[in-house]
């Protein structure tokens, strides 16, 4: 046999051909294998299997002079060994990319990839000072959530650093140095740099210098690369005048209502074929939406939303009325007094002072009125009562007056004198003199007579008419011209001074024509008001005690099986209909309900019960914010509107699904409607357009004459059309509710028009963008439901001069909208929502949310693992 070395030198220059090619061969692949050689492509495998066998067929043919033909065999077979090594040992990809794709382990490393980089960076936010966590979220790499990271986002992450390849995206060694300054705020040492390299690793180990700095290039060319192709574009002017316009331009009209199933053939039996083909065409989507959660008005939908099957106890009024026992006489009496009949005091004041600071002496003294007669005055002057309470005037002296005072004044004062000087004494006496000598007075008389101080009473004095029973003064008979020559300007307005009784504190009596008599019908009221406060009483009492019963039923079921006191599903439910009837409430379980069924289901009131533990909300909201696992958490509920009381819990969450076929006969009864709509909406859509038709032809002063008597479909014994006026109404609404907080205005939402069920942006663009005043349309609602023949009455602005004043006023707004929003941002470094923030979303989502959506269809994308 031949050396080795004789072949070579035979062959010399062949060979060093073929170890040429393989040199160039093996610089290709390996190239294309790079660090990883799992990575190398399938067709890669098979050419170097197939090549490394062709070479040697062809060397051990040199021998035979038949290289040619072993060669050829021996690519042949390298070619079969190497698909079969792809087929055996190459990893399945977990998502495909075009022809390519990702398998788990290529995603694992990106994860790794995304993890190494986010935590350097949050560890080099820490190295400035700033320690909260959401400080670091600027710096953090991910397109939806840095926290979770999803395998749609790892492959976004891919498909983006191939759209920078082609771009010619490059991030060099000095961007990734500045993004980390920027990030410590320059505060990055080399020790500390060492340090956080050190623990990064997902799973344990070092991590290299370069795999850290490749890592954080890796992300920073994805970000460069989607700033690039989708950057959110910053809005113009017009387009914020197309948002004042919304809230601004306003308009009247009549609506007339055309209901599309007024059109449906309940005779017409649909074809299969057909409902197979609608039902494939929207099984992934939710009425009103497409596939990707947008708007798409009119569009059926299949998806079937989260449903929650819920089980109650209920007490139920009319149930527990009956045990909340009678009502008796002296219930109602009671009753009575506190809601009709004032209090009044129990005893008479204890003392002279208290006396004095008390109000009147009489409880059941009645103030006169203000415009009393003349005549009923001298009437009662003439009237001398046997004893007197209180002096007529200031200028009256007490009877019980000191010695030395009546000596004094009998020496000084001449009494025809005195009696006519008295009008002017009267207006020149001091009140507060008269008060301090009344209230010296009272305290030297231990006698149980007294006399009333004379200015706490002075309004009375004045006002009142006093009759025989209310007061006589001591010298009545004596100075009855006096009184009677008083001038009218010493009487002081009744708005000047408090009403005794008010001024210390005592109520006085209801009028007696103000109070209600307790009639047979008063009676009745206030007995069915006291009964209906026995019953909600019990029925509290009887829910508290329901809900205790079943939260020790939900203890026990979710107890180990084998410890002592657990319970099945099926026991517990045996116990609480037992606990049902004991206790006179009703057990009940709901079918799965989606949250809007079990809002407006009247079979199961309690969707718009509000919750009575927690936070008060309507329970249907409470039920649908729960996580889908948490079953037999027991609550509490009362509805308003029927006085009834819950306790229940959670016992089935199906979470949203999109059905594969119609053998759920809800999802057939589903087809079938929207089948049976879309057949009857020609139909509808002639008919209004015949009606509109009809309204731009003929002169009327309004719809609702010119199709009086017209009936929905045009037949007779048809129900006739309805035609209502929607008064002002402008596209979009602003908030009347007052702002959350500084600055946060709530944002416009669309307006609610009297006379149009469930307006959507189709009937808005109708009315507002191709109908003029005095025109003629029709515009379908949301859910192409109804059809409204829509005729415009008046719009606002109607001319150029009023077109240009609100362009000012436009402008106006606008720079104070911009001042307040540097101002928010100033004080809290961010922007506060406004008026214009959910039209500002809907521009942005038509041109920018679906940017994921749309790479992904570009590169074909199907994930076949789960994140």
């Amino acid at each position: 046999m031949s050396s080795p070395f004789k072949i070579f030198r035979r062959h010399e220059k062949l060979l060093m051909v073929v170890a040429t090619g393989l040199a160039m061969i093996s610089f290709v692949f390996l190239g294309a294998i790079g660090d990883n050689p799992s990575n190398m492509p399938t067709t890669l495998v098979v050419l170097l299997v197939a090549s490394l066998a062709g070479c040697i067929g062809w060397l051990i043919g040199l021998q035979a002079e038949k290289s040619s033909e072993w060669g050829i065999s021996g690519i042949i077979i390298g070619a079969l060994l190497g698909m079969l090594i792809t087929v055996y040992t190459k990893e399945a990809n977990a998502v495909a990319i075009g022809s390519g794709g990702l398998t788990s382990t290529e995603i694992s490393e990106l994860r790794n990839q995304r993890i190494i980089a986010n935590r350097f960076m949050q560890a080099a936010v820490q190295q400035s000072g700033q320690l909260n966590p959401q400080a670091a979220e600027p710096y953090m790499f991910g397109f939806f959530s840095r926290r979770e990271i999803s395998i749609e986002d790892l492959v976004l992450g891919e498909l983006l650093r191939k759209e920078a390849d082609e771009l010619g995206v490059v991030i060099t060694d000095d961007a990734v140095t500045d993004l980390i300054k920027k990030a410590s705020s320059d505060k990055m040492t080399a020790d500390a740099f060492s340090k956080i390299r050190n623990n990064l690793a997902p799973t344990g180990g070092k991590v290299t210098e370069k795999q850290l700095l490749e890592s954080i290039k890796s992300e920073m060319k994805a970000n460069e690369a989607r700033k690039l192709l989708f950057t959110q574009s910053q809005l113009t002017l017009e387009n914020y005048w197309d948002f004042y316009e919304k809230v601004s331009v306003r308009q009247s009209a009549e609506v007339a209502a055309i209901p599309v199933s007024s059109f449906i053939d309940e005779t017409a039996e649909p074809i299969e074929s057909e409902l197979q083909e609608l039902f494939i065409a929207h099984r992934g989507n939710i009425p009103n939406f497409n596939e990707e959660g947008r708007s798409a008005e009119g569009r059926p939908g299949f998806l079937q939303p989260r449903r929650i099957k819920l089980g109650y106890l209920e007490a139920v009024y009319e149930e527990i009325e009956p045990l909340a026992g009678t009502v008796t006489d002296e219930e109602i009496q009671k009753e009575y007094e506190e809601r009709y009949l004032r209090q009044m005091p129990a005893e008479q004041p204890a003392s002279n002072e208290d006396l004095l600071n008390s109000g009147p002496l009489i409880p059941e003294m009645k103030l006169p009125k203000l415009d009393a007669k003349p005549e009923a005055k001298e009437d009662a002057e003439k009237t001398e009562p046997e004893t007197t309470d209180a002096p007529k005037s200031d200028s009256d002296k007490p009877a019980a007056e000191s010695k030395e005072e009546m000596k004094k004044d009998a020496e000084v004062k001449d009494p025809a004198v005195e009696e006519t000087e008295k009008p002017e004494k009267s207006e020149e006496a001091k009140p507060e003199a008269i008060d301090e000598a009344d209230k010296t007075e009272a305290k030297e008389e231990n006698s149980t007579s007294f006399m009333l101080n004379s200015s706490k009473l002075q309004t009375v004095a004045f006002f009142q008419e006093e009759t025989a029973e209310e007061a006589k003064p001591d010298d009545a008979e004596a100075k009855p011209q006096a009184d009677e020559e008083k001038p009218a300007a010493e009487v002081k307005p009744a708005a000047e001074e408090k009403p005794a009784a008010e001024a210390t504190g005592v109520v006085p009596p209801a009028p007696e024509d103000q109070v209600r008599p307790l009639d047979d019908d008063l009676k009745m009221e206030l007995r069915d008001d006291i009964l209906r406060r026995k019953t909600q009483t019990e029925i509290q009492k009887r829910i508290g005690a329901a809900f205790d019963f079943l939260s020790r039923i939900s203890y026990n079921m979710l107890l180990e099986n084998e410890s002592e006191n657990y319970i099945t599903l099926e026991e517990a439910k045996k116990q609480i209909a037992e606990y049902a009837e004991k206790s006179n409430l009703v057990y009940i379980e709901t079918p799965l309900l989606s949250q809007q069924e079990m809002r407006i289901s009247e079979d199961y009131p309690i969707g718009l019960a509000v919750t009575a533990l927690g936070n008060r909300q309507l329970v249907t909201n409470d039920l649908f914010q729960t996580a889908p696992t948490n079953l037999y958490t027991v609550n509490r509920a009362d509805r308003f509107t029927t006085d009834s009381a819950f306790a229940y819990w959670k016992l089935e969450d199906k979470e949203a699904y999109s059905p594969e076929t119609m053998e759920d006969e809800a999802v057939r009864e589903q087809v079938i409607k929207a089948w049976r709509l879309q057949q009857a909406l020609p139909k509808a859509q002639a008919r209004a357009d015949e009606l509109a038709k009809k309204a731009k032809s003929e002169e009327a002063d309004s719809m609702s004459k010119l199709l009086a008597e017209t009936t929905v479909t045009g037949t007779e014994g048809g129900l006739f059309i309805e035609v209502r006026e929607t008064g002002d109404f402008t596209w979009m609404q602003r908030s009347s509710a007052a702002p959350t907080g500084l600055g946060q205005e709530q944002p416009a939402r669309p307006s609610v028009i009297p006379g149009v069920e469930d307006a959507g942006e189709r009937f808005f663009k109708t009315v507002f963008n191709e109908l003029s005043a005095k025109d003629v349309g029709v515009a379908p609602n949301r859910d192409n439901s109804v059809l409204y023949v829509t005729r415009i009455k008046e719009r606002y602005p109607s001319n150029d001069a009023e077109v240009a004043k609100l362009r000012e006023s436009f402008l106006s707004d606008m720079q104070t909208r911009e001042r307040t929003k540097q101002l928010m941002r100033q004080i809290t470094g961010q922007d506060m929502p406004d008026t214009y923030s959910m039209m500002e979303y809907q521009e942005y989502s038509e041109t920018y949310v679906d940017w994921s959506r749309k790479l992904m269809d570009k590169y074909n994308v199907e994930i076949y693992q789960e994140s």
